[in-house]
């Protein structure tokens, strides 16, 4: 998002975060300076008289130049230290001074020690709020004299590990934050231990090779994720109840005991070996060639209903029961049960045998209502010496009856939550990969994407009758579902100048959802845009009124003012 030039754009708040308590620096040089909150960052770039200069920034970009010209280099340029929110990001020139003024959202609230990746860590120091007064001038790479300022002790801290070859890193309690989330990215033939006595509240690594992690200390939430991990070896003497394995080559994982383990989810992961020291019973080899032969057939829980297995999420877990029903194979022969993680219409994650175990655990039994021959009520009823025969026979024709239609509906029901699961996990993948593009600024590809997810659910046939419970909860989920796409296909299109579609899709939202801020907002850059200044001034205030505290909106509100103001005088209205 950005506000145009000018030397009437007197916005010094309009791209500048409010000052709020809890302000922590940054670093300064003689071409930017930054200073930052938990929930995002300011960065300040001097121009020169009559320079434009330019920001482009992505979820995990930024590129800024301060000089014009096809040719000129920019004063700042790689990948950001962590993701960025690209929708609640703003821009603006300044005049008095001449600068360009960068606000930027971060995706996880958390305290940056570098602004690229690139560059060196520095050692954050809070400049106001619960431990210190504000410091005068501009931000500062070099630490405040005195004792450092403390972290609160409920704040998670990132205790990052990046860039390590070759090495052995061990993890004691005295270099840990009180409360650490272990991160680890772009390392290779790194070994990390966690001795007894250290305590992390998760485990993460990225885009690391040849990674050993020894894990015994505690991680509280009992959670390792790893992504984009060409090879890792993981040892588990604690808790360790679910792992998470996206985009990874071979994964081997050991448990010292099979009390330890919970899950194993895993997505695009070439090879997964999974052992426990106590349970050699539970041993299970996996990954995309060992699930693309298994999916092939439709008895099997890996079964994926004609989807492709690549990006497809599947979960391993402990059998619930004894093997001996179902699939067999070698699944059952080790105890472990796989299976293809589907999306029901809520978005809840779910697989195939748990929607039927609950169709089945939710099933009317015909014979404890007392409904059918041999029911309970029909056998009293019945064995009345007052009926004649012909009542008789007109009674069991009505129980018949009851029990014919209960079944069929019981089959409608059971029909409509397939149907609701298979189209919902369509719409999941489409949305999934709008979502991926949109992050990447492949704006095009999203807009491709929720519109093909649009079309799924408007096209949809019912799978039920329009008054049954099952169809009801679907078309609720349905429409949710449906809102969200439209609301974040109209950010797509505000990104591509596509401004009049972007405005229906935005109207759309709102009509269903008049709360929806996000929507109303961007309703409000789409007439910004079309210079439709008057309407964007009531869309900007109605976002502004459901997040009084959003800085972003009140920007927008104040510039469609501006512009307002601007336009009547340059036609000469008052």
């Amino acid at each position: 998002c950005r506000c145009e030039d000018g030397a009437r754009v007197k916005l010094l708040g309009a791209a500048r975060m409010f000052h709020v308590p809890g302000s922590y620096s940054g670093a300064k040089t003689d071409a930017f300076a930054w200073t930052q909150t938990r929930e995002g960052l300011e960065l300040i770039v001097p121009l020169a008289a009559g320079a434009k200069g330019s920001v482009t920034y992505a979820a995990r970009s930024l590129r800024v130049c301060a000089a014009d010209g096809p040719d000129a280099s920019p004063v700042l340029e790689g990948e950001l230290n962590e993701v960025v929110v690209v929708d609640d990001c703003v821009w603006t020139r300044e005049d008095a001074p001449r600068q360009l003024c960068i606000t930027l959202r971060k995706a996880v609230p958390a305290v940056w020690a570098r602004l690229l990746r690139a560059d060196a860590e520095l050692t954050p120091v809070l400049l106001d709020g619960r431990f210190g007064k504000p410091l005068e001038g501009a931000p500062s790479a070099e630490p405040a004299k005195g004792p450092k300022p403390k972290m609160p002790q409920s704040a998670v801290v990132p205790h990052l590990l990046s860039g390590l070859k070759g090495t052995t890193v061990e993890l004691t309690a005295e270099q840990l934050p009180p409360v650490a989330v272990l991160l680890i990215r772009d390392c290779s033939q790194l070994t990390v231990r966690l001795p007894p006595d250290a305590t992390v509240v998760k485990v993460s690594a990225d885009s690391c090779d040849g990674l050993t992690l020894e894990l015994a200390g505690r991680v509280t939430t009992e959670t390792l994720e790893l992504y984009k991990c060409t090879s890792a070896t993981i040892t588990a003497a604690t808790m360790l109840r679910t792992v998470q394995l996206d985009e990874c080559g071979t994964v081997a994982l050991t448990y010292l005991s099979a009390s330890h383990f919970e899950r194993v989810v895993q997505t695009n992961v070439s090879a997964l070996s999974l052992h426990f020291l106590d349970a050699s019973e539970l041993e299970l080899q996996s990954g995309l060639a060992t699930l693309l032969d298994l999916s092939a057939d439709p008895s099997r829980p890996e079964h994926t209903a004609g989807l492709p297995v690549a990006g497809e999420q599947f979960i391993t877990r402990v059998r619930p029961q004894p093997a001996g029903t179902g699939a067999g194979g070698q699944t059952a022969a080790h105890g472990l049960l796989t299976e293809h993680v589907r999306r029901l219409a809520n978005d809840f994650p779910s697989t195939q045998r748990e929607a039927r175990e609950y169709a089945e655990r939710t099933r009317v039994n015909l014979s404890l209502l007392g409904i059918g021959a041999g029911g309970a009520a029909l056998e009293v009823l019945t064995a009345s010496k007052e009926l004649t025969n012909e009542e008789r026979v007109r009674l069991e024709k009505l129980a018949a009856d009851a029990q014919a239609e209960v079944a069929a509906a019981a089959a409608a029901a059971e029909a409509a939550a397939t149907f609701a699961i298979e189209l919902a996990t369509r719409v999941g993948c489409k949305k999934g990969a709008g979502n991926a593009a949109f992050s990447s600024g492949d704006w095009h590809e999203a807009a491709v994407r929720y519109t093909e997810a649009i079309a799924l659910l408007e096209t949809a046939p019912s799978a039920a009758a329009p008054s049954s419970a099952t169809a009801v909860a679907a078309d609720a989920a349905a429409a949710e579902t449906l809102l969200a796409l439209r609301a974040n296909r109209a950010a797509a299109f505000l990104k591509l100048g596509r401004y009049e579609q972007a405005l229906a899709d935005s109207e759309f939202a709102l009509a269903a959802s008049p709360a929806h801020a996000k929507a109303a907002f961007r309703k409000g850059l789409a007439l910004q845009a079309l210079e439709r200044f008057d309407e964007a001034i009531f869309a900007f205030a109605h976002a502004s009124a459901l997040e009084p505290s959003n800085g972003q909106v009140s920007a927008a509100l104040r510039m469609a003012e501006m512009q307002l103001r601007r336009k009547r005088a340059q036609d000469g209205s008052s």
